[in-house]
C-alpha cells in the first residue's frame, strides 16, 4: 500500500501554492492534477434527485475543458450510492457526504488524498466532499440559501487540484475562495479557473 498524506481544503481557508500570477491570469494549485481521470464519486443516497442533478450540473464546466485538454472527463460524479455518510473516509472512495457539522464549521469542504513525498508524485489519488448540512441549501435559488451546485463547482475545483483564491481581483472566480446566500457565480467558471486546469492538464 503506498503512503498518502491528506490535504483538507476549506471553502474559507488558504492553502496550496499559485503558480501562475500575472496581469493576464491567476490561480493556484494544490496538487499535480488527479491522478488518473476522472475521479469518480461515490454519493450520500440522502441526496434528492435535484442534488444528483446539481452534482452532474457541477462537473460539466470542468469537463468541457479537460476533454478539449486530454480528451476525457476529470470529475464523474455520477458513481454509485452509499450509506456511508462519515466523513473524511480514506479508503481510496471519492465521497460526496452531508452531515451537520455544526455553524461554526465549513461551509463545503474537500480533503484530498496525495502521495507522501509530493516532490515525486503531486497528483490527487482521491478526493472527498462533505456538505456541511447545519446551513440552508437549495437547488432552486431559494432565498436566503446556499445553492448547491455554485458551491460544489468550486470544490470539484479542488477535487482537479485548484487552490482557494482571495485577492480582490478574483472575486468572479469559482475558485474564489469565499460563498454567500444566493450567489451563483461560481457555476460559471472565470478564464483564469479555466486556465488552471488548461495548466494541470
Amino acid at each position: 500500500m503506498k503512503a498518502k498524506k491528506t490535504v483538507t481544503v476549506i471553502l474559507t481557508s488558504v492553502i496550496g501554492l499559485t503558480v501562475g500570477v500575472s496581469s493576464a491570469w491567476a490561480y493556484g494549485t494544490i496538487s499535480s492534477g488527479i491522478s488518473s481521470p476522472p475521479l469518480t464519486f461515490t454519493k450520500w443516497n440522502g441526496f434528492d434527485p435535484a442534488t444528483y442533478t446539481a452534482f452532474s450540473n457541477a462537473a460539466s464546466p470542468w469537463n468541457v475543458v479537460s476533454q478539449g485538454e486530454i480528451g476525457k472527463n476529470i470529475i464523474d460524479p455520477n458513481g454509485t450510492t452509499t450509506s456511508t455518510n462519515s466523513y473524511p473516509v480514506d479508503d481510496y472512495t471519492n465521497l460526496i457526504t452531508k452531515g451537520d457539522r455544526g455553524l461554526n464549521q465549513y461551509l463545503m469542504q474537500t480533503t484530498t488524498y496525495k502521495y507522501i513525498y509530493p516532490w515525486i508524485d503531486n497528483h490527487t489519488l482521491h478526493a472527498d466532499i462533505d456538505i456541511n448540512g447545519s446551513f440552508a441549501w437549495s437547488n432552486n435559488q431559494t432565498s436566503g440559501t446556499y445553492d448547491v451546485q455554485n458551491v460544489i463547482t468550486h470544490e470539484f475545483g479542488h477535487a482537479a487540484g485548484l487552490a482557494d483564491l482571495y485577492g480582490t481581483g478574483d472575486t468572479e472566480k469559482t475558485m474564489y475562495g469565499y460563498s454567500s446566500t444566493d450567489e451563483t457565480k461560481k457555476r460559471t467558471l472565470d478564464t483564469d479557473d479555466i486556465n488552471g486546469i488548461k495548466a494541470l492538464y
